[in-house]
């Protein structure tokens, strides 16, 4: 196939999983995502990321529709492009996706450029049969009971009025037992009606707004402490509050919201959680340099918002 060419300032590539791949079982489905964020080319210049994996025997991939978007800023334009694709094991076996490499020259230096993505080893182990614990009785045991049975003579049946008087306590008790579990059933209804009573008036009130000042603290302390899952659940946490009404899903759509060194730590962050190679995310403090945050009800950003890094917090 021809090599596309892209000429860019910078390009970044990253991947994600839903789920571990080495613990998949057969017919599991597992979801691979791919985000190719380039500054200097729209998303309509990006190519196709997917398509250039081949997947080996026993795999089977549906891809979905990508989404492309496109970011403006006084720097120029940058392009994302992000390719979903469900991939599910036909067979038990260890499977390695091939290395993804993507060239592009940079236009700064004048030369060529590789963003790409290692190889990547899924394991799939057969799913598991749960089997009947009852066993069948050979028909030959079933049998010699039967004639064993019949050979038996039966006891002959105790009077009538023997057996009443037997269970005459026993419904006294059924009839104690069963007017308590009316009476439980009532209180439960009685419980159960104001609970719901009380939801739907909590649901009428408004659910207060995230607090961006708190989000930002917490991407710092996260930051602070090189914890990588509790980093990507505070910039999560803080795209929340700057974007209410359109917060990004992943840590791929938030840094294509960003630009510079905060989106490359970011990414960075990002690679840390899937790859052993990744480099010292925690370095740049990225929560004084995170963009302008957006305009409570619209999602889009604050024109009024300063463009300048955000002054460090108080401990």
């Amino acid at each position: 196939a021809e090599t596309p060419w892209l000429p860019a300032e910078h390009v970044d590539l990253a991947q994600s999983w839903s789920a571990d791949t080495e613990q998949l079982t057969v017919g599991q489905p597992i979801t691979r995502t791919l985000v190719l964020i380039a500054d200097g080319l729209t998303s309509a210049q990006l190519p196709a990321l997917a398509p250039q994996i081949p997947l080996p025997e026993g795999l089977k991939d549906y891809p979905e529709q990508p989404s492309l978007s496109d970011q403006h800023a006084a720097a120029g334009i940058t392009g994302t492009r992000q390719e979903k694709t469900a991939i599910i094991a036909t067979r038990p076996g260890s499977y390695i996706l091939p290395e993804l490499r993507i060239p592009w020259w940079n236009s700064k230096t004048n030369r060529q450029e590789f963003a790409s993505i290692a190889q990547q080893r899924i394991q799939v182990v057969a799913a598991e049969v749960e089997e009947s614990n009852a066993q069948p009785v050979p028909e030959s045991e079933t049998g010699n009971e039967a004639s064993t049975e019949s050979a038996t003579p039966a006891a002959p049946p105790a009077p009538a009025a023997t057996r009443w008087g037997e269970h005459v306590p026993w419904r006294w008790l059924s009839l104690f037992l069963g007017l308590g579990w009316l009476t439980t059933l009532a209180a439960w209804w009685r419980l159960s009606h104001r609970a719901r009573s009380g939801t739907r008036q909590a649901s009428t009130r408004p659910s207060a707004p995230p607090d961006l000042r708190e989000a930002t603290r917490e991407v710092r302390q996260a930051f602070a402490e090189r914890d990588p899952n509790r980093a990507r659940q505070a910039l999560l946490a803080w795209g929340a509050a700057a974007w209410p009404d359109a917060a990004p899903t992943g840590l791929g759509e938030l840094a294509a919201r960003c630009d510079g060194e905060t989106r490359r730590t970011i990414l960075e962050l990002h690679r840390s959680l899937y790859s052993r190679e990744a480099g010292d995310w925690s370095a740049y403090p990225v929560w004084q340099h995170l963009p302008p945050t957006a305009e409570p009800g619209t999602g889009t950003p604050n024109p009024a918002a300063p463009h300048g890094p955000i002054a460090p917090l108080n401990p």
